[in-house]
């Protein structure tokens, strides 16, 4: 009997979290230091297609309550959005409520154009139960 693994656990230190990572393909782990924290980026091989990027970003020390989630999704998600050159959303109402196992929070759906071709993203702010925030692009 063979055995095939599609994926493994790998701590990422640096980024504060542990992540099972998928195997076939086999994704790149970058970690992107940023201002108190750290970004870390999981890439699919260049020959891939489409070609996918996941962006988690956890700070530490700074946890969120459910009463503060709403507001501190739409702070968190118009820097993803501002950053990208998209017009920013004016309320909590525009995003949509997403949950990802067990970390619940709020998203949106962005259309993103470069060089006459254009693709989705979706920007994820959440908190996982111990009330740490946790965001992620894809």
């Amino acid at each position: 009997m063979v055995s095939q693994v599609y994926a493994a656990e790998r701590e990422v230190p640096e980024g504060g979290i542990a992540l099972t990572v998928p195997a076939k393909p086999a994704w790149d782990v970058m970690v992107e230091p940023r201002k108190n924290t750290a970004a870390v980026m999981l890439t699919t091989p260049a020959e891939y297609y489409p070609l996918m990027t996941i962006e988690i970003i956890r700070v530490p020390d700074f946890t969120v309550t459910e009463a503060e989630l709403g507001e501190v999704a739409l702070s968190t998600l118009n820097t993803y959005i501002e950053g990208l050159g998209l017009r920013k959303v004016k309320s909590v109402k525009q995003l949509k409520k997403a949950r990802y196992g067990n970390i619940e929070g709020y998203s949106k759906t962005l259309t993103l154009r470069a060089e006459g071709q254009s693709w989705s993203a979706k920007a994820f702010m959440g908190i996982l139960p111990s009330g740490y925030p946790l965001t992620f692009l894809r």
